[in-house]
């Protein structure tokens, strides 16, 4: 939709400035739906942090790992990694968070 000046203008009553710094988190998984967000300046990485698992396998000696490795073993341990997910890059003019707002979510995904 194509604004006009009064549309904006209408709108501005309802905004609110809010100045960020360099790595500072706008909103985070979870938060509650409040607000959304349009970029006045600057760019925002929008990302997602997942958790994966990996397989570790640990061994006392270079015999006991060919023997285990050779029979195949499930000694293995697994350890949980966080990892971030780089989702998308916003910047001027655009905007951030209205896919909650207009799904009906609650939290932030």
């Amino acid at each position: 939709r194509d604004w006009t000046r009064i549309g904006v203008f209408k709108l501005s009553f309802f905004l609110k400035n809010r100045i960020l710094k360099r790595k500072q988190v706008l909103y985070q998984e979870g938060d509650p739906v409040e607000w959304v967000y349009f970029v006045k300046e600057g760019e925002f990485k929008i990302s997602q942090k997942m958790h994966q698992e990996k397989d570790l396998v640990e061994f006392s000696s270079h015999s006991e790992f060919k023997k285990r490795y050779l029979l195949k073993t499930n000694h293995m341990k697994k350890k949980k990694i966080l990892k971030e997910l780089n989702l998308a890059i916003k910047g001027k003019n655009e905007m951030i968070g209205s896919e909650e707002v207009i799904s009906g979510n609650p939290t932030r995904q």
